[in-house]
């Protein structure tokens, strides 16, 4: 079944229930509206009704070509309401960017710490014993070492899921509680650390993409986060930006940010 026929009818069950009040309307989010997997031709194709309202698409620092491009014009002209997400969230031909600078987690070194002597062998232990503890510290040691080469948290996590904890459970036969609480622990200090040291890849990423930001006072002094809401929210025609927080504090420093009128943040 093709793209457009698959729309076409999501569009008329959605163009039914708007008729019947049960929506205020309709729309569609698409990664492929950034990449040029999904055109505007393909939509209107699918005949979208008088209840298709908004159109919604990633745009950041580094994915930019739908913030100008065919989707945003297209969208305006038809009085579509445009929106886009991800600001803080990019993907090129190199990985996932986290683009927030964050501070390396205080408690990072106590945890790394606390788990390698927790899991030194003990006097008197067995063999085998002696073989997991050697083996659990090579672990750690190397996902120490490679703390620079994580470029986001979706980069750790997905390493940490599809290939760490699966070599754990198949090479240790049972890890006792007080293991498992120093790892999950050492895995989440982990992760603030990928934060805080992706934030530096990610601008570094961003500025061998656009050198021009080299000579940007604002983008040199200011936080990577607030750079990139702004450069998103610099696009008049944009009227939705859809961006995570993970503390309140995050949302009331956006309010701080030059963000153009009339934007709404969800």
């Amino acid at each position: 079944m093709s793209i457009d026929t698959k729309l076409g009818r999501a569009f008329e069950v959605f163009e039914s229930f708007t008729k019947q009040g049960l929506l205020a309307g309709y729309g569609i989010s698409s990664n492929g509206l950034a990449n040029g997997q999904l055109t505007p031709q393909t939509i209107m194709s699918a005949n979208p009704g008088k209840g298709f309202k908004m159109v919604q698409f990633p745009g950041n620092l580094l994915e930019r070509s739908g913030l100008s491009g065919p989707p945003t014009l297209w969208a305006f002209e038809k009085e579509y309401e445009i929106s886009v997400n991800r600001p803080f969230t990019a993907f090129d031909n190199e990985g996932s960017w986290r683009l927030v600078e964050a501070p390396f987690p205080e408690q990072y070194s106590a945890a790394k710490d606390s788990l390698l002597a927790h899991i030194t062998p003990a006097p008197g232990a067995s063999p085998e014993e002696i073989e997991a503890c050697s083996w659990m510290s090579n672990l750690v040691l190397r996902i120490d070492e490679q703390l620079s080469q994580f470029t986001s948290i979706v980069h750790w996590e997905s390493e940490l899921a599809e290939r760490i904890l699966p070599m754990i459970d198949k090479e240790v036969e049972e890890l006792d509680g007080k293991t498992l609480e120093l790892l999950s622990n050492y895995f989440h200090q982990f992760g603030l650390a990928v934060r805080e040291s992706g934030g530096h890849l990610a601008r570094e990423r961003v500025l061998s993409k656009h050198p021009e930001l080299k000579k940007s006072s604002r983008f040199n002094e200011n936080p990577l986060q607030q750079s990139a809401l702004e450069f998103v929210c610099g696009f008049p025609r944009i009227k939705l930006v859809s961006a995570q927080a993970t503390d309140p504090s995050q949302v009331e420093a956006w309010a701080t940010w030059d963000l153009h009128a009339g934007l709404r943040l969800d």
